[in-house]
């Protein structure tokens, strides 16, 4: 398959990018090899005839205009959307990363709001899928030394896994975190 994925070069976007490498003709778009998903259009334009798109970059709203731009072109197509969210999508979780969780809420709400109307008009053959991950040790959050971060890794074969199902099962969400009772503070 060939795989197109945003923010490639750190992070969660590396671990993915590497283990989907694995076994995948994976392209990465990132400032470090020109492109900028403020400039949602040129990435578009140069991956939309890829099987799965993985929404992994996030700055201002280029994250929503992504999945806009591939769910208009897509959700009639046997193709995946996988994006990469985040867990200050629940507001219980009183992150304070201000426009970033503003942001990875849209993202969350639109994506829910397309796929599930096109579910109940039964018109949807592109697969969506959200990865809503907790806190994670990328170079965003690693100031903070009071959680217990998770390997990137392990969001990385969550994608693996996700993508891996046949074309007929969507995950749409898959919340992942430390377990509270066991993840020790730093």
């Amino acid at each position: 398959m060939k795989i197109a994925i945003t923010g490639h070069t750190k992070g969660i976007g590396l671990a993915i990018y590497d283990l989907l490498g694995q076994e995948h003709d994976v392209i990465g778009y990132s400032r470090s090899n020109g492109y900028n998903i403020n400039d949602p259009e040129k990435i578009f334009e140069e991956a939309k005839d890829f099987d799965i798109f993985i929404n992994n970059a996030q700055s201002k709203d280029g994250q929503l205009k992504l999945f806009n731009l591939f769910w208009q072109d897509w959700r009639y197509k046997e193709k995946t959307i996988v994006n990469i969210g985040s867990s200050s999508y629940y507001p219980e979780t009183k992150s304070k990363f201000g426009s970033y969780v503003i942001n990875k809420q849209e993202l969350h709400n639109r994506v829910k709001q397309a796929c599930l109307t096109a579910m109940n008009n039964g018109n949807q053959k592109c697969r969506v899928t959200n990865i809503i991950a907790g806190w994670t040790d990328t170079d965003m959050i690693k100031m903070l030394r009071i959680f217990k971060k998770m390997d990137p890794k392990i969001v990385a074969n969550n994608v693996k896994y996700c993508i891996d199902q046949p074309q007929d099962i969507q995950i749409f969400e898959l919340a992942i975190w430390h377990h509270p009772m066991k993840a020790n503070l730093k």
